[in-house]
């Protein structure tokens, strides 16, 4: 899968390029997240898919006010994107429950497969990717039972046609860890 690096405000795609544009964990950190959630919906021709975090006004103050790198120095909440109404988007939305077996031992596995060979964890070197997709698997099942809402989910529709509740592909944690693109193959422009 190719990939390249490029500004969230200005991307360097044509109108209506992608069918489905994925932002994941990204918005928070923009100096400018309107702008940048125009050019995802310029780019995508059916939907743009957003996941945010759920942070504290206090949390993101602080973030603002100490300049602190890479944080989250943007807020959003479940009607954040209802203003996109107005344009004739359709909004779907539903809550991202998280727990603390993925936080505390996943994430380190799924981080790591963005660095160079070298630096991948013990663990993930002798359990192999197999072990991310088991963590996913356990992490699905205890999410199920702390109910703890960590973020959001938004699926910004331009059509609702293409919307369909209908389930197309039963998608395996085995075949969203193999997507991963190392930052290491990524083509900066």
């Amino acid at each position: 899968m190719e990939s390249i690096a490029a500004d969230a405000h200005n991307l360097p795609f044509g109108d209506s390029t992608f069918d489905v544009v994925l932002c994941s964990e990204t918005l928070e950190h923009v100096s400018c997240p309107q702008k940048a959630l125009d050019e995802l919906l310029r780019i995508a021709r059916k939907a743009v898919v957003l996941t945010v975090p759920l942070e504290t006004p206090e949390t993101v103050e602080k973030n603002r006010s100490e300049k602190a790198p890479h944080s989250h120095i943007n807020r959003f909440h479940s009607d954040s994107f209802e203003h996109l109404k107005e344009l004739g988007y359709t909004i779907r939305k539903t809550e991202m429950n998280e727990s603390s077996l993925l936080s505390r031992y996943g994430r380190a596995i799924l981080d790591a497969r963005t660095l160079p060979d070298a630096a991948v964890p013990v663990i993930s070197r002798v359990l192999g990717m197999r072990s991310v997709a088991i963590f996913i698997l356990m992490d699905y099942w205890f999410c199920q039972l702390t109910h703890r809402n960590e973020g959001l989910l938004f699926v910004l529709l331009k059509d609702e046609k293409s919307w369909s509740d209908k389930e197309k592909k039963r998608i395996k944690p085995t075949d969203i860890v193999s997507t991963a693109i190392p930052l290491y193959h990524m083509r900066i422009p």
